[in-house]
């Protein structure tokens, strides 16, 4: 009964989102690149780690998310992706992983990218000071070298400092400055303009304008970011208010460059998995998935890169 429940939640994930999977025998002409929390670790009561496991609805929501390339936070460990990936998904789909699986941290970062011969995630590193020199604490970004067809670009992953007040909004412009420091010296130093920032950024629009402005400092004019996510719907669910609403905030984010990435089709989403799986109403998707929904966005790769 639990491995049909499985399948049946794979099945109707798939179908119910509105996004058509890609052709794998076909070359690609778009990349569908995704960051999403997948809470991976909770805390009990004293504060100590509690590594969830979930691989079945980890599964199911990859499956529906049909990311190329995925940006994910909250990993507990690379055997908890090895898991996920260790057999193809219903659409045919084999993924492989690229993460450092000794961060320091509990909640770690990782990205999961189709095995293909259009995509490759190479030259993992971490960003030098992005965890305000808290190793123990807190989550280092991690840049990778990316190429789907002729798109490559920087990926740059996150997890910022959590919390509303000044205290940690003063973490997060030293964290968001070192992001930039590090785009800067990258972009400075190759031909590689194109420059992706995706994950939990723990960042408001409206609210946390001095993060966003540490991120991409300059003018209106010379920000070399641009937040492609700031006019999205909420992305956190702090509450459920029905089986189907919830509170929370645009916590996720995701900036491109903002002279160079023109391969950006328009198209960002926050996809609704807590409506969209069967049986899985708001709070048991609080309670047994995540308290982040994913966020995806669309880039072109069939013409000749622009930079």
């Amino acid at each position: 009964m639990k491995k049909l429940c499985t399948l049946t939640l794979a099945f109707a994930l798939a179908t119910l989102l509105s996004f058509p999977s890609v052709n794998l025998s076909q070359p690609l002409t778009f990349a569908r690149i995704a960051a999403w929390n997948q809470q991976g670790v909770r805390f009990d009561n004293q504060g100590q780690v509690i590594p969830v496991s979930k691989p079945a609805q980890l599964r199911a929501a990859i499956l529906g998310i049909n990311p190329d390339v995925i940006a994910l936070s909250e990993v507990n460990s690379r055997a908890s992706l090895d898991e996920i990936v260790a057999t193809p998904f219903a659409n045919g789909a084999i993924y492989k992983v690229d993460m450092d699986d000794n961060q320091p941290v509990a909640q770690k970062i990782a990205v999961l990218f189709k095995n293909s011969s259009d995509i490759s995630v190479s030259n993992r590193r971490a960003v030098p000071g992005s965890d305000d020199g808290q190793p123990d604490r807190l989550r280092k970004a991690w840049a990778f070298d990316v190429k789907v067809r002729n798109f490559d670009f920087l990926l740059i992953a996150v997890h910022l400092k959590s919390g509303r007040g000044n205290a940690e909004r003063a973490t997060r412009n030293r964290q968001t400055r070192a992001i930039a420091r590090f785009i800067r010296q990258e972009t400075s130093n190759t031909d590689e303009k194109d420059v992706l920032v995706v994950g939990d950024y723990h960042m408001v629009p409206g609210q946390d304008a001095q993060n966003f402005n540490s991120l991409s400092p300059g003018s209106a004019n010379h920000e070399f970011l641009r937040f492609i996510s700031s006019g999205l719907s909420r992305s956190h669910i702090g509450r459920c208010i029905n089986a189907s609403q919830f509170e929370g905030n645009l916590l996720d984010g995701f900036a491109i460059s903002k002279g160079f990435t023109r391969e950006w089709t328009g198209f960002i989403k926050v996809l609704q998995l807590q409506a969209l799986l069967p049986n899985m109403f708001c709070q048991r998707y609080l309670s047994t998935v995540s308290d982040h929904l994913p966020m995806l966005a669309r880039f072109r790769v069939s013409s000749v890169d622009d930079d």
